[in-house]
């Protein structure tokens, strides 16, 4: 019978316990950093903001031309409107997307980045939104302001001062190393004919996050439209589009395995890579974490890998003579990447 010694124990609680000082560390500081930071960035904004109201012309300037005079106009109220809604809105986006990655035990540099990303983006449109107001207090007539180059400067170098400070709260993060599995060769006497196909899409979330977005993108083309302001409408237009297409053309693949080698191919047709057997040195799987590993969904480029990434899970990984990896996640994965081995194991020009 094998007696564990007290030491070890104590020593083992010590190490988990150390464990789970760091992961809460973790977690903590992003939280501190992605919310905490810009939602106080953001209500002091505000305050400012409301109290700066009583002291501008109605309607406020808002946009101004290449020439620096102004060219879009708008109610003093859209401007602490605006800074709560995008300021509070893009912390709670990136913080729904990235800390259940952080419970998970997910670590890597892009989840400090986007921490980042959060803070910056707050402090970027609550120091903009501030001074479109602070320039403008005093004014009877809003075309009489001068030109925004100042406050635009103060506040790219407000958003960079804050995200710097979010970057440096958190702890450095690397990502978890983890042990790919070398695909096992599908034993069959004929080889030459395996074919292996499988579907892969986005996830829901995914999926409903575009939706919401478009939505807001249609509620802002019908209002400008509704407000006459059809350049504004237009340019809503196109980027609605611009996303539905290309959302379209990455929301499932058809992954096929066959005696070419690996093809994936949009369910849209477009686009479609591919990867012959002669350009593959070998077939492992492995489990990805979109976020920290690709730094999201989609087609991802990362150091030394190319990937289609629809979710997080069991993936193809196929290692190329040109030294960047290929991965593309997918369900029953090590069935494809044991059938996509046989053939390089069988293949001709491999062989000779």
């Amino acid at each position: 019978m094998v007696i564990a010694s007290p030491l070890y124990s104590r020593r083992s609680a010590i190490a988990d316990r150390s464990q789970d000082i760091a992961q809460s560390r973790v977690i903590s500081r992003f939280i501190l950093a992605a919310i905490v930071l810009p939602v106080v960035v953001v209500v002091l904004a505000c305050i400012a903001q409301l109290m700066l109201l009583p002291a501008v012309p109605d309607p406020i300037a808002t946009h101004w031309g290449p020439d620096g005079a102004t060219d879009g106009f708008s109610s003093p109220g859209s401007a602490p409107l605006m800074t709560a809604l995008i300021g509070f809105g893009s912390a709670v986006l990136i913080a729904a997307l990235l800390i259940p990655g952080l419970r998970r035990g997910e670590r890597g540099p892009v989840y400090r980045f986007m921490g980042a990303i959060a803070a910056g983006t707050a402090g970027l449109i609550a120091v903009l939104l501030t001074g479109i107001l602070w320039i403008q207090r005093g004014l009877d007539d809003a075309r009489e302001v001068g030109g925004i180059g100042e406050v635009m400067l103060i506040g790219f170098g407000g958003a960079l001062a804050l995200g710097l400070l979010a970057w440096f709260i958190q702890p450095a993060q690397q990502n978890r190393s983890k042990a790919d599995i070398a695909a096992q060769p599908v034993e069959s006497a004929q080889t030459q004919s395996l074919t292996w196909v499988r579907y892969t899409s986005m996830p829901k979330l995914f999926v409903a996050t575009i939706a919401t977005v478009e939505l807001l993108l249609v509620i802002g083309i019908v209002t400008s439209w509704m407000a006459e302001e059809r350049g504004v409408a237009l340019g809503l237009l196109g980027l609605a589009l611009l996303i539905s297409v290309l959302t379209a053309t990455m929301i499932a693949f058809r992954v096929r395995v066959d005696h070419r080698g690996l093809t994936v191919t949009s369910v849209t047709g477009l686009p479609r890579f591919t990867v012959p057997l002669q350009d593959i040195e070998s077939v492992t799987t492995t489990k990805v974490e979109p976020m920290a590993e690709f730094g999201g969904w989609g087609l991802r480029l990362a150091p030394k890998r190319f990937g289609v990434i629809t979710g997080r899970g069991p993936a193809i990984q196929v290692h190329k003579s040109t030294g960047r990896d290929f991965v593309v996640t997918v369900p029953d994965a090590t069935t494809g990447a044991g059938v996509l081995q046989a053939h390089v194991e069988t293949n001709p020009v491999e062989a000779e």
